[in-house]
């Protein structure tokens, strides 16, 4: 039922919002499912908005260019840039990325 909802939303041009759950501390040496989301999510809104900072692979490791993404975006939206994506970043994040749907 969920996925025909979903269905409909996007075919009437109104993409239901994500809502995954925290991950937990996501830093440099990370890797895995949330990394890949989160990298996906930054790219997205780094394209929507325009910004600067590199634009990660949607590869699942958390690397360099992951941590200077994660470094720019956090100071594009004012929080404290240490280049982790925990709770408030996480949140930060998918508030971003929801406003490109």
């Amino acid at each position: 039922e969920q996925l025909v909802r979903a269905r409909l939303a996007q075919a009437d041009g109104q993409p239901l919002p994500v809502r995954p759950a925290n991950p937990g501390l996501l830093q440099k040496g990370s890797s895995g499912d949330a990394v890949r989301c989160a990298q996906s999510y930054l790219a997205e809104v780094k394209k929507a908005g325009g910004y600067a900072w590199p634009a990660p692979a949607v590869d699942g490791q958390f690397g360099n260019i992951t941590q200077q993404a994660v470094i720019g975006y956090q100071e594009s939206v004012g929080l404290d840039p240490d280049g982790l994506i925990g709770s408030a970043t996480w949140a930060f994040l998918v508030r971003s990325f929801n406003a490109t749907l």
